[in-house]
């Protein structure tokens, strides 16, 4: 059975989400460094979790590297994204990113849910999350390769996305906050999707 790389983008919560998906998740996670990232076999694994971080994408060659392999494998690795990983996928499909008036750390969103696929299955409308970051993606001007799956109903910012053709999803929020109501079943429904 082939196991679900996580990749940790040197951020404080990435174990935070490594406990929630042991919890949770019944299917196998292994944790690797961006710094070891490109040394990785994408073959024997059934998809790939990136992980928060700080900075952008665009500060980190090796996250879009990944990406990339990701995307022109012989059959494309799944891709889930959280804060900063939803903002390298959107930025390598085109996409760009704005940055916040008002960062939103530590604050709580209820979501605008457009489309319920993927991580968002079955989450109720209002669903709370907790934000932790200074940039969003820019939804006004989304590639057409992406979709909008739900929106913050308080400042209408993007929270989640996913590719219409390649297995590609972000969350801009973070399921493993305590500010997140369930956070488990967004890794889980993901989890879900993938093929062991």
């Amino acid at each position: 059975m082939r196991e679900v790389l996580f990749i940790d983008n040197h951020d404080s919560f990435v174990y935070n989400i490594v406990e929630l998906w042991r919890r949770y998740v019944e299917h196998s996670l292994r944790v690797c460094s961006i710094d070891e990232a490109e040394r990785q076999d994408l073959s024997a694994v059934a998809g790939v979790l990136l992980s928060p971080g700080p900075g952008l994408p665009s500060e980190l060659p090796s996250l879009m590297r990944l990406i990339d392999r990701c995307v022109r494998s012989p059959e494309p690795v799944p891709l889930l994204g959280i804060c900063l990983g939803h903002q390298a996928i959107a930025e390598y499909c085109g996409g760009r990113l704005l940055h916040l008036s008002l960062p939103s750390h530590g604050m709580a969103s209820s979501l605008d849910i457009l489309c319920h696929r993927a991580a968002l299955q079955g989450v109720p409308e209002g669903s709370v999350v907790g934000r932790y970051h200074s940039w969003v993606v820019d939804h006004e001007h989304l590639p057409n390769c992406l979709e909008p799956l739900a929106m913050s109903s308080e400042d209408g910012s993007l929270m989640a996305l996913r590719h219409r053709d390649l297995p590609m999803w972000g969350l801009q929020f973070h399921p493993e906050s305590i500010i997140t109501h369930r956070g488990e079943r967004y890794l889980k429904n993901w989890a879900d999707t993938l093929m062991y």
